[in-house]
């Protein structure tokens, strides 16, 4: 950090660093200039964890500088000021440090001199701080006056689970007001009062307190002039305490008194008794069938580019406004836990094995929490949330009968009380505890701090936040993350909805998102939330908004969650000076804890399941990101889920929650379980960029130094990837699983043409042909032939749909050529013809599918027209066709596309259209030609349900 005497701040203001913990002795009193620095550093750093100043001469101005910085930082969990003269004026300005900063976990103040006035100020702070989970005041001079504050604090504070007051000159008044005060705590866990002088009174009264404290677990009063009469009372009180586990009495005199010898006895078989009672209930919980509420949700943050969605994110999480944000590219991906239903959210994430889940789920169930709700939702739900959840309940059982899959609700079992999923994980157990098939022990370490902490998070919130990016040419991967639960914010740019100008585009983003929503979470909850409020004139500005919202978007009114204190659809909000986001917040959390994610009965083995998962993700020697699915058999096995459909019932769940990826549309998809879903982002979005966004282009430069331009120049201009920039971009690492992925995703086809005969392998990725390439000889295309017509106008055509349909297609050919090349060296297919919204392919030898996407504001229409070219194939082409777009709603868009067949037949004075049972009927020309029935297999369910490459082969 001494990169020369002012280095570290350096590091501190690049945002290199996470930790400073080595200015001991460099004094910071004495240079004024260099502490304002650090301290405007330290207010706009988002990387440091842990920062300490011990020994550093701060004083109080000092201290007032550096706590003034964190009330405008938010990501830094240790503060430590040990030994820097502290007076009123720095404890006035750290007591409003725990009053506002909302990330602090641990602070260490020992060594100050810190008396009564300035404890009264921090006590202040401590009474409404939630957060604050340690608190060291070693080796000050509090006495009993600065104890009663301190006390009096505790009586009203729910987050503190250390306190460290050793060495302070506490007699035994400073010890009647602490056990007063744990009387009413239920939160604190460890209480180190050694070194004082509360004396036998004084122990007499923190024994009585245990009578009533059902959360203490470890007690120091060693060196505090105790004799063994005032330890008599512990053997007394814990008789009936039960949470007590460590009681520390070093360095007292117990000789005055009969014989201590007795008590202390019994006191040890007491507390050996309490830890192993707590010990085996820990364990019995961790292997038990129980179950507790999930906790947990997901937001999904989508809309058009540079609408503010990431803006917006930073400001829910109380991050600093930055005007000129890169847009984000692909997605990204961010946890964050909320307590007590506050509104204030802090980072958080699953960590690895050194803060198991399975530990913290466990202890819930010991504490009794988490049991099933009877009324999910609350009264004070707005009006329209009613609404939503009242079509929910109407709907449910025909959603259920539409979805082969397992549909998730946290719906009760009528008998049980249990959730569909407990139940099913509950009728695999003759399975899994039958001879052969028992589950081994999970075992994990006991820590007191886990009830603890179980205990301050009883309300807790997880949420993860997925801020997608709002260009185009990210949206055909967005199908494959887009989960039927959580809650979805579609942000939008207010300005752009009053511009006569811009509306009409703005409003077709909505309706793209909403119409997205719809297909993939037709029952999830959907927040409208209008940005740039600073630009917005007037409340009748507002209203206009609502008004334009309400009415275009009727088919989505069920889902949309009202902002009630504004009588609006949609939420405003000011992400540069902060309106409207603690209404958004709390509004976000209401509708959270009362979805079907947060309320979901999960089972102590699902999540025992979840910590091996984990421990994979995060073990340092295996840097694979993903799973293949025989070996997450074997890690299931390991806590008792021997039952396949137990096991992709699991995945599922976790797929969800967004906290894996796995597909399941074909055995080939559902072999493949991806730990790590921002690795997965990234890496596709290095390959699926806007090229016409300059913060997303590649560098040319960089490309041309490797000998990659020309590779570069062809993804940008023809759509074509080769081997080497896929091999460049991903950096080697696990380049065949990632081509495989998107070849079954359809998100890439080989492509093996005249271009590139004999030499390496490119690779279609149609997400990036051009918008100048798009085409437009549709009058040409259509002249005089008959078409077919896939109409999506009564749905919604979802921008990838067409773009996975010429991967299907150029992947057949690319099958086709090979097979012909081994009968006729010399044999050639037709290089495909390519643009944005038309594709002119040779299918198989002589049979050219000629392909268009349609689409028409005017006319509201969405469809996709095939022409074959050879008339007289025109029925292979339709059945081929037909089968793609089934393969493809099937694999990626959940089942949930829908689309009416036309057939239109070129006339003399106009065009005739048959719906494709009036065609059939009347065996209408080419389509239905009696002597020409062209059966075919290919959308049958086995073949529907085939890889890609056996699906291909079926065509």
């Amino acid at each position: 950090l001494f990169a020369g005497q002012d280095g570290w701040i350096h590091q501190l203001e690049e945002q290199k660093v996470t930790e400073i913990g080595a200015l001991g002795g460099f004094s910071l009193g004495s240079r004024p200039k260099l502490v304002k620095r650090f301290a405007k550093a330290l207010g706009k750093n988002e990387s440091l964890k842990k920062l300490c100043l011990d020994n550093c001469d701060l004083r109080d101005a000092g201290v007032s500088y550096i706590a003034k910085a964190l009330l405008r930082n938010d990501t830094l969990d240790c503060l430590s000021l040990c030994n820097n003269s502290i007076k009123v004026k720095g404890a006035s300005h750290l007591a409003k440090l725990l009053k506002d900063n909302k990330t602090l976990r641990n602070v260490s103040l020992n060594s100050n001199n810190l008396r009564d006035s300035e404890i009264e100020y921090f006590a202040a702070g401590l009474r409404v701080n939630d957060t604050l989970r340690i608190l060291y005041l070693n080796h000050n001079h509090i006495g009993d006056t600065g104890t009663a504050d301190l006390a009096d604090s505790l009586a009203f504070n729910h987050g503190l689970v250390e306190l460290h007051l050793r060495g302070n000159n506490i007699g035994k008044i400073g010890a009647q007001y602490i056990s007063d005060a744990l009387k009413a705590n239920k939160n604190l866990g460890m209480l180190d009062l050694g070194g004082n002088n509360i004396g036998d009174t004084g122990a007499e009264s923190l024994a009585t307190a245990l009578l009533f404290n059902q959360s203490l677990w470890k007690l120091n009063i060693d060196w505090n002039n105790l004799s063994d009469k005032g330890i008599v009372g512990f053997s007394t009180a814990l008789e009936s305490n039960k949470t007590l586990t460590d009681l520390r009495t070093w360095g007292n005199d117990f000789n005055e008194f009969g014989d201590p010898g007795m008590y202390q006895h019994v006191i040890e078989r007491l507390l050996k008794r309490n830890k192993e009672t707590k010990e085996k209930q820990f364990r019995e919980a961790l292997n038990s069938e129980e179950s507790a509420t999930w906790n947990r949700s997901r937001l999904m943050f989508v809309g058009q580019g540079k609408a503010g969605k990431t803006a917006t994110v930073r400001s829910l999480l109380g991050q600093p406004f930055v005007a000129d944000w890169d847009s984000t590219i692909g997605a990204d991906i961010s946890e964050v836990k909320s307590t007590r239903e506050k509104g204030e959210w802090r980072k958080d994430s699953l960590n690895s094995e050194s803060d198991p889940v399975s530990s913290y789920f466990a202890a819930r169930i010991m504490l009794g929490m988490g049991k099933p709700k009877l009324h999910v939702l609350r009264e004070q739900i707005g009006s329209e949330e009613k609404k939503y959840v009242q079509k929910t309940n109407k709907t449910k059982t025909t959603y259920e009968k539409q979805d082969k899959k397992y549909v998730r609700e946290a719906r009760l079992d009528k008998n049980t009380g249990s959730s569909s999923r407990n139940k099913v994980a509950k009728d695999s157990n003759t399975m899994m505890n039958s001879p052969g098939g028992r589950k081994n022990e999970v075992v994990q370490e006991y820590d007191e701090n886990l009830l603890l902490n179980a205990r301050n998070d009883a309300d807790a919130l997880i949420l993860s936040l997925w801020d997608f990016g709002g260009q185009k040419v990210f949206y055909a991967m967005h199908h494959l993350f887009l989960t039927k639960h959580g809650v979805y914010l579609l942000v939008f740019d207010m300005r752009e909805i009053l511009n006569l100008r811009t509306r009409n585009a703005a409003m077709k983003y909505m309706s793209f998102w909403l119409s997205s929503i719809r297909l993939h979470a037709p029952l999830s909850p959907i927040l409208l939330v209008g940005t740039f409020l600073d630009r917005i004139d007037s409340e009748g500005d507002l209203r206009e908004i609502n008004n334009i919202l309400r009415e275009k978007m009727k088919s989505s009114a069920a889902q949309i969650i009202n902002c009630d204190s504004e009588d609006l659809v949609f939420f405003p909000v000011d992400n540069e000076k902060g309106f409207g986001i603690i209404e958004l917040r709390l509004k976000i959390e209401e509708v959270a804890r009362n979805g079907s994610l947060f309320n979901e009965q999960v089972s102590m083995r699902f999540i025992n399941f979840l910590d091996e998962l984990l421990s994979a993700k995060y073990r340092e020697n295996e840097q694979k990101p993903f799973l293949t699915l025989p070996v997450v058999k074997k890690m299931a096995s390991k806590v008792g889920i021997n039952n396949s459909a137990t096991l992709l019932m699991a995945l599922e769940f976790f797929h969800e929650c967004g906290m894996l990826i796995h597909l399941t549309a074909t055995q080939a998809l559902t072999n493949m379980i991806i730990l790590k879903p921002q690795w997965l982002i990234d890496a596709l979005s290095k390959v699926i960029r806007d090229v016409d966004n300059v913060q997303h282009v590649h560098d040319i430069d960089e490309f041309a130094n490797v000998g990659l331009k020309a590779d570069l120049d062809m993804v940008s201009e023809n759509a074509l990837a080769s081997r080497d920039f896929l091999e460049y971009v991903w950096e080697k690492e696990h380049v065949d699983f990632l081509i495989d992925l998107m070849r079954h995703t359809m998100l890439l086809s080989e492509w093996n043409f005249q271009r590139n005969f004999g030499k390496e392998k490119l690779f279609l990725i149609p997400s990036l042909l051009r918008d100048k390439k798009t085409f437009k000889g549709e009058n040409a295309f259509m002249k005089n032939k008959p078409s077919c017509i896939f109409d999506f106008s009564t749905g919604f055509l979802p921008i990838g749909v067409f773009e996975r349909l010429i991967c299907l297609v150029v992947g057949h050919s690319v099958i086709c050529r090979k097979k012909q090349i081994q009968i006729d060296y010399n044999s050639e297919l037709m290089e495909p013809k390519l643009y944005l919204n038309f594709g002119s392919i040779e299918f198989e030898p002589g049979l050219i599918l000629n392909i268009l996407r349609r689409d028409s504001d005017i006319h509201d229409l969405q469809q996709i027209v095939l022409v074959v070219e050879d008339i007289s194939r025109s029925a292979e082409g339709f059945v081929v066709v037909q089968a793609m777009l089934q393969k493809l709603n099937n694999d990626v868009m959940g089942t949930g596309l829908v689309w009416d067949i036309l057939f239109e037949s070129p006339g003399d004075k106009e065009e005739q259209v048959l719906s494709y049972d009036e065609a059939k009927k009347q065996s209408i020309s080419p389509w239905f030609d009696q002597d020409k029935n062209f059966n075919s297999r290919s959308d049958s369910v086995e073949i529907l349900n085939a890889d890609i490459d056996n699906f291909l082969e079926s065509l």
